[in-house]
């Protein structure tokens, strides 16, 4: 019998404070101001979440894109030049930095054109000099490419320069051993058969 009355007395207890005058007119409202403030916070938080995460996915499909661009550029293969092959220029010589940069954009989910820069890609040897085209047969490249990406978030943007998250990325491969022109027309059909 003790544990119904004390129970009966909880209940009691939490009745008399619901029914209270005070309450009803005081706290009204306040759980939407609550949440108000707390769901701005959250969702300013969970956009620069999205914001690092964007930073990271572009950076790392970037750098893929420079690792395949690289990878073909070493073979001496320049038919991916889209003038190529075009029927009103018949005279038109592949041009091998051209390819690469289309297999660049090829393998960068349309993320390319949207962050590179003036000038942001570049091929050089390890010393830091520019090379002329993609270099010449057994020489070490390092393709590089400067970038950057807009953020969403006013959380973020003050910690990075005009609100835009510079980056570079590179891929460093030595060229095959290939003649000028030997590959031409070829390429597709050696990439097939590996």
């Amino acid at each position: 019998m003790k544990g119904r009355i004390t129970a009966g007395k909880n209940i009691a207890s939490q009745q008399t404070l619901m029914k209270s005058p005070f309450l009803p007119k005081r706290y009204k409202g306040t759980t939407t101001v609550e949440f108000a403030l707390v769901a701005g916070l959250f969702m300013l938080l969970m956009f620069a979440i999205i914001d690092i995460a964007m930073i990271g996915f572009v950076n790392l499909t970037m750098q893929n894109a420079v690792r395949e661009g690289a990878r073909y550029a070493v073979t001496g293969c320049a038919e991916l030049d889209p003038r190529y092959g075009d029927p009103e220029e018949p005279e038109y010589k592949a041009d091998r930095k051209e390819a690469v940069k289309f297999k660049i954009k090829e393998h960068s989910m349309g993320l390319y054109d949207r962050v590179m820069k003036e000038g942001g890609l570049t091929v050089k040897d390890p010393d830091d000099k520019e090379v002329s085209g993609v270099g010449n047969p057994g020489q070490l490249i390092v393709i590089q490419l400067n970038g950057s990406w807009p953020l969403m978030t006013p959380l973020l943007s003050p910690f990075f320069e005009n609100g835009n998250f510079d980056f570079t990325v590179s891929a460093a491969m030595k060229n095959e051993f290939f003649k000028e022109g030997e590959y031409e027309g070829q390429c597709d059909a050696a990439e097939e058969e590996a």
